[in-house]
C-alpha cells in the first residue's frame, strides 16, 4: 500500500520561479516546498523524511545542481528513497549526461512546460512509492532471515550439546574394553581398522588415501562406516575411544 505523503522540494536560486512552481504544484494537489538556498534545502531534506521528490536547478551561484546532487550521500542515510529531476535553461549535453550518471531520473528545459512538469512529478511520485515498498519488503525479508538464522543457530547449538552429551556416554560405554585393540563385536573389516588407526593419529582423508593407495571418496566411505559402527559422531571421538582401547587393561 502506498505511503500517505510524498512531498516535493523545489530548489532554484530565482525566487520568482520557486514561487510560481510551488503555487502551481500546490494547486495541482501536490504537497510542495520551495527554497532558494541550497544550504536550507539540505537541512530540509535531512530533517523531513517525507520529501520524496527533489526538483533542482542545474546552475545556481551558491552551489550548482550537480554538486548538490553529488553531496546527497553525505547527509542522507543509505537507502533513503529520493527521486531527482533537474531544471536547465542552458545546460549542455555533457552536464545532462553527468546528471543522469548521478542517478537523476529526468530533466526539464526552462521555461518549464507545466503539463510536462505534472506528468514527470506524478511519475516520480509513483517511482518513490515503489521504491519505499521495495525497501520495506527487503527490510521485512532481512528481519525474517535474521530470525531464521538465529533459530537455526539455536537448533545447531542444542544439537551440538546433545551430541556432546551422548558422545560422552558412548565413549564411556564403548571404551569398556580389555585393551587388546578394536573390539571384535564392531565387525570392522581389516581395511576399516587400518583407516581407523590412521584417523586416530590425526591424519586427514587425503593423507589416509595416499598412505593406503585408495581414493579420498573411499576413505570417506570407510570413515562413515566406522562412525556408524561405533555410534560416534566425529573423528575426534574416534581418536579418543581408539586411544582408550589401546591404553586400557
Amino acid at each position: 500500500m502506498m505511503a500517505a505523503v510524498c512531498k516535493l522540494l523545489v530548489l532554484d536560486d530565482e525566487p520568482e520561479i520557486v514561487e510560481e512552481l510551488t503555487e502551481f504544484l500546490d494547486a495541482e494537489g501536490f504537497d510542495c516546498i520551495g527554497e532558494t538556498s541550497p544550504l536550507k534545502a539540505r537541512e530540509l531534506l535531512a530533517d523531513d523524511v517525507a520529501i520524496g521528490v527533489l526538483l533542482i536547478d542545474l546552475r545556481m551561484p551558491e552551489k550548482d545542481g550537480l554538486s548538490f546532487i553529488r553531496d546527497l550521500g553525505d547527509f542522507l542515510p543509505d537507502g533513503r528513497p529520493l527521486e531527482v529531476v533537474i531544471f536547465t535553461g542552458h545546460g549542455g549535453e555533457e552536464e545532462l549526461i553527468q546528471a543522469l550518471r548521478l542517478g537523476v531520473a529526468d530533466y526539464l528545459r526552462k521555461p518549464v512546460d507545466l503539463d510536462e512538469l505534472v506528468a514527470v512529478v506524478k511519475r516520480l511520485q509513483t517511482a518513490y512509492f515503489d521504491q519505499k515498498q521495495r525497501l520495506a519488503a527487503d527490510a521485512g525479508f532481512s528481519s525474517r532471515l535474521e530470525e531464521l538464522s538465529s533459530a537455526i543457530e539455536n537448533i545447531n547449538q542444542r544439537m551440538e550439546n546433545l551430541n556432546q552429551r551422548d558422545g560422552r556416554h558412548m565413549l564411556d560405554g564403548i571404551a569398556d574394553h580389555d585393551g587388546s585393540g578394536v573390539p571384535e563385536d564392531l565387525r570392522l573389516t581389516p581395511r576399516q581398522k587400518e583407516v581407523l588407526a590412521m584417523v586416530a593419529k590425526g591424519m586427514n582423508n587425503f593423507q589416509v588415501a595416499c598412505e593406503l593407495n585408495m581414493s579420498e571418496s573411499t576413505v570417506k566411505l570407510h570413515v562413515s562406516r566406522i562412525l556408524r559402527a561405533t555410534g560416534l559422531y566425529n573423528r575426534t571421538q574416534l581418536a579418543l575411544v581408539y586411544e582408550k582401547w589401546h591404553s586400557a587393561g
